[in-house]
């Protein structure tokens, strides 16, 4: 995972006790699930619906555990 913003998420996540990162992706934008998945999140089961200027957008949940693992390795 690249450094910059998500390693210092990790960090402050890591700080605050936090066992897992969570975060929503559109179920549509292949790319990014790609991207993830690559770091190590995986989809946890929750879907939700985002409005995006009165358009709803499908999102999935993407998790990922912090214990042991090292987020900031390119």
């Amino acid at each position: 995972m690249p450094g910059g913003t998500a390693a210092a998420s990790a960090e402050t996540a890591e700080a605050r006790r936090t066992r897992r990162l969570r975060l929503w992706v559109a179920e549509g934008n292949a790319r990014a699930r790609r991207f993830y998945e690559a770091a190590g999140f995986a989809p946890d089961g929750a879907r939700s619906l985002f409005d995006a200027g009165g358009t709803p957008v499908a999102e999935v949940r993407y998790s990922r555990g912090l214990r042991g693992a090292d987020l900031t390795a390119g």
